[in-house]
């Protein structure tokens, strides 16, 4: 039972962490965004694939408003790989979806 507590635990605050990030991207602090959410990834085993897979979307989102198109690119290659994995087909067409968008510019 304390492990299902201690990953339940670390599941609501990753998603606290990735609120945290979204607030930090709607100020337009990008550079700032970009290391938050590395750190927030870096916490992400493979037991928290949703919350990887949002972070990942995150960081793509967050490399696009830095010009960094290929590492966008990348990180929204692999959340919509964490998204398929899961199942959630949503988010995974999101994912594509933006790298649609890169390639169409």
């Amino acid at each position: 039972i304390q492990d299902s507590i201690l990953e339940d635990y670390i599941e609501e605050y990753l998603d606290y962490e990735r609120n945290r990030l979204s607030l930090i991207f709607m100020n337009k602090e990008y550079e700032k965004a970009y290391d938050e959410a590395q750190e927030i990834l870096k916490l992400c085993d493979d037991r928290y694939l949703k919350q990887k897979s949002a972070i990942c979307y995150s960081l793509g989102n967050i490399c696009v408003k830095l010009l960094k198109e290929e590492e966008a690119l990348s990180f929204y290659n692999q959340s919509f790989n964490y998204s398929k994995e899961l199942g959630d087909w949503s988010n995974a067409a999101n994912a594509l979806n933006n790298v649609g968008i890169i390639y169409g510019d």
